[in-house]
């Protein structure tokens, strides 16, 4: 399964995205979007293999881009280098990534759609690919340091550089990131996450269907049952689209007993596109919805973030 990654050098923050066949200058540059789109940002500077992709020929030094490619380079504010062949320092970097994908998502994975597989891929980079301590850094790769700020969504640089102090962990709160689809919801509560581990926080990021699963295998499956002590345990946790799923009675009540059970005890990052008023709806029980709420809004700070999705306002077409 042909695939390309992209890498931050600085943070080891990556992105993947697969195709059922050869990619193209023109899916190439698509997948540049996806990812760009993916870090909230673009760098100044991007190192390239020398890839038929991207070059159709190269002459002691002297790089020439495929049309396709050129055009678009001219057309963004960042800078190309073509590293020399079997340059250990640059290429290792991504050949490391190849590897670690096709070891670590790829291997015996089944999947229905090329659309499955890439929704696949993009959680499993939020809850392991980009949430565990890289070896090299001994960092989380989410780095709100490099948070695209011109995207106006309602929470200033200032407030962000606040919440990154962690005194809200420190006295307890809860923060609750709500807003429509784009707006960086998912990013700065994994920045935040990977903020809190650098400080010695025992911090942990899932989604609602990953915590759900948990509660429900804990006590028949011992790798269950290990997750559930790790959040149990935990300083932090960050349940991301939360309420974006309609639950079973079994999992409303399931999901209420847990935060009952741990909010108290630990702070929650909560990021969701459903306004309070409406989880009854996702809970089908409006008593345990505003039970549930009664809990995770009593020390909390509830940012409602808001304005055009990042995705959207960067979005490629075929025709202009």
């Amino acid at each position: 399964m042909p695939f390309r990654a992209i890498l931050l050098c600085y943070s080891r923050c990556k992105f993947i995205w697969f195709q059922d066949k050869p990619f193209t200058s023109e899916s190439a540059v698509t997948g540049h979007e996806k990812a760009f789109d993916f870090f909230h940002g673009k760098p100044k500077k991007l190192i390239y293999d020398q890839d038929a992709v991207f070059l159709y020929d190269e002459n002691i030094g002297d790089y020439r881009m495929t049309q396709v490619f050129d055009s678009y380079v001219k057309s963004r504010p960042f800078r190309v280098i073509f590293c020399r062949p079997a340059d250990p320092e640059s290429k290792g970097k991504v050949e490391n990534v190849v590897k670690y994908v096709k070891r670590n998502f790829l291997l015996n994975r089944p999947y229905s759609t090329l659309d499955n597989l890439n929704e696949e891929a993009v959680a499993w980079l939020n809850r392991t690919g980009n949430a565990m301590v890289h070896n090299t850094t001994c960092k989380v790769p989410y780095d709100l340091g490099i948070y695209d700020h011109s995207m106006s969504n309602g929470l200033s640089a200032t407030q962000l550089n606040q919440l990154r102090e962690l005194h809200w962990v420190e006295e307890g709160f809860n923060l609750m990131l709500a807003g429509p689809c784009g707006v960086g919801k998912t990013y700065i509560a994994a920045g935040l996450c990977s903020d809190a581990i650098d400080h010695g926080y025992k911090a942990y990021f899932r989604t609602m269907d990953e915590i759900l699963t948990t509660l429900k295998m804990k006590d028949i499956t011992p790798a269950a049952k290990r997750e559930y002590k790790n959040l149990s345990d935990a300083d932090i946790i960050v349940i991301d689209d939360l309420m974006n799923i309609v639950v079973d009675h079994e999992e409303r009540n399931l999901l209420f007993a847990f935060i009952n059970n741990t909010y108290e005890s630990l702070s929650f990052i909560i990021t969701t596109n459903r306004y309070p008023a409406e989880w009854a709806q996702s809970l089908n029980d409006e008593v345990l919805a505003t039970a549930l709420l009664d809990r995770l809004l009593y020390k909390c700070e509830l940012i409602q973030l808001s304005g055009g999705s990042y995705r959207m306002k960067n979005r490629k077409k075929i025709f202009e």
